[in-house]
């Protein structure tokens, strides 16, 4: 009897572990989610430039201006839409990052 539970609880263990380490089938690819986001608030901005900006905004720690934030104004992007690109950012690629709300 004791083996028998073992085997089982031996067996369950090894069908949870390989659960965890497969990845979610129905998991969001992170550039078009982010994309999806930013663009359903009607933000403008081409998607490499857009990508480029999140990248720089997850490895921002100094609070500088980013590089690629010109190029987004050259693109249509308001001054106020920032924060919405950089939540979208956040959520997607660095959740421990969070953004600085604007200040009115």
């Amino acid at each position: 009897m004791f083996r028998r539970v073992a085997t089982l609880i031996a067996v369950a263990s090894a069908t949870a572990a390989s659960g965890l380490a497969a990845p979610d089938a129905h998991a969001d690819p992170p550039d078009p989610q982010f994309l999806e986001m930013v663009h359903n608030n009607g933000i403008g901005g081409d998607a490499p430039t857009l990508l480029e900006y999140a990248r720089q905004f997850c490895a921002n720690t100094t609070g500088a201006q980013l590089p690629a934030r010109p190029d987004l104004y050259g693109q249509g992007v308001r001054p106020d839409q920032f924060y919405a690109i950089d939540l979208a950012a956040s959520r997607v690629y660095c959740p421990w990052r969070l953004p600085t709300p604007p200040t009115k």
